[in-house]
């Protein structure tokens, strides 16, 4: 046989088959298999969303309140470091009078801003250390400016 009558006879088996299916019984399967379709998808996208959800709020539960800690704490070190810098450029008594009250006003922010620390399981001990050297050292630049005047 013929490639051409092969397919001819393959088209005709196909296509003709004797089904027992209407018009109407072939539509309503067709739209029954579209609207569970739909629906599985729906539910697909629902239960992804209730995940996302979930995430969100661990996120905003837990992790948000540790970035805004930290954030609070970066700014005081932040505002600690900035009156090293002041120290190093003390002229007269008055100068050194307000770098001090400025000093002391940000050891306490910076031991405020630790109070809120507890909750931070992680990294806690490494931020201390280092804010604590950089109150040491700062307190030394201090001492500095005082021995020039």
């Amino acid at each position: 046989m013929s490639q051409w009558i092969k397919a001819y006879l393959m088209k005709q088996i196909i296509f003709n088959k004797p089904t027992g299916l209407t018009i109407r019984k072939s539509l309503l399967l067709g739209f029954s298999a579209m609207s569970f379709i739909m629906i599985l998808a729906t539910l697909v996208a629902l239960y992804s969303t209730n995940q996302v959800s979930k995430s969100m709020a661990v996120i905003l539960e837990q992790r948000l309140p540790a970035m805004l800690q930290s954030s609070q704490i970066a700014k005081a070190v932040n505002e600690l470091a900035v009156t090293g810098t002041s120290f190093q450029s003390v002229k007269n008594d008055n100068d050194l009078a307000f770098v001090e009250q400025e000093f002391f006003k940000a050891v306490e922010d910076y031991k405020q801003s630790l109070k809120g620390m507890d909750n931070i399981v992680r990294q806690k001990a490494h931020i201390r250390n280092f804010s604590n050297a950089l109150t040491e050292n700062l307190e030394k630049l201090r001492t500095l400016a005082k021995q020039q005047h």
